[in-house]
């Protein structure tokens, strides 16, 4: 309860509206989620929450960016970033890895921009090292997530977050997604994406 309440309090502190915490004896629980087990004692509940499904939207974002013009390098990760100042331009050293030679090659174009988004998730700050960057670390944790078929739909309503249990404080915890529509598989390879 100590950690619904801390979690409650720092929403209202980063302006969530709609968030309170509801017990689950005296069934209000029940009628939110109606198969959630009676073990569990009280949730955190966000009556203003939102869902989009991250397959989908990566799908999206990555057939828009197609589309667009947009280059995709798969298999490839950054060694070195260059700042040429006379020129302020960056120039992007890639090492690449084939997946059906096993085994990493240099890739012969070096990448020139004028500009970098560093959208590298857990190993942003490797890549902001590479330009002098060390005002942020980041050490990743494992979660769990489950995202339920179609044919276990009715098992949840809305997303199901379960807290870290106190002997593991280094976990995310576990998340529980019902799919919305239908569970559309897409694998990104080295061609484009193929929906089967």
């Amino acid at each position: 309860m100590k950690v619904l309440e801390y979690y409650l309090q720092q929403g209202k502190r980063y302006g969530v509206t709609g968030l309170e915490i509801i017990l689950n004896q005296n069934g209000s629980l029940k009628k939110l989620e109606p198969n959630i087990s009676d073990e569990v004692l009280a949730a955190l509940y966000c009556k203003e929450h939102y869902m989009t499904s991250p397959y989908e939207a990566a799908t999206a974002l990555y057939e828009n960016a197609k589309m667009n013009s947009v280059d995709f390098m798969f298999s490839s990760e950054v060694c070195a970033i260059n700042y040429n100042e006379t020129l302020q331009t960056f120039f992007i050293d890639i090492e690449s890895f084939d997946p059906d030679l096993n085994l990493r090659v240099r890739h012969k174009k070096i990448i020139e921009t004028d500009y970098i988004i560093n959208a590298a998730g857990i190993f942003a700050d490797d890549i902001a090292k590479m330009i002098g960057d060390d005002s942020f670390s980041i050490t990743a944790i494992k979660g769990q997530y489950y995202l339920l078929d179609n044919e276990a739909s009715d098992l949840v309503r809305r997303p199901i977050l379960k807290m870290p249990d106190e002997n593991r404080p280094r976990s995310k915890g576990m998340a529980v997604f019902p799919t919305l529509g239908k569970n559309r598989r897409c694998y990104f390879e080295r061609y484009p994406c193929q929906r089967y």
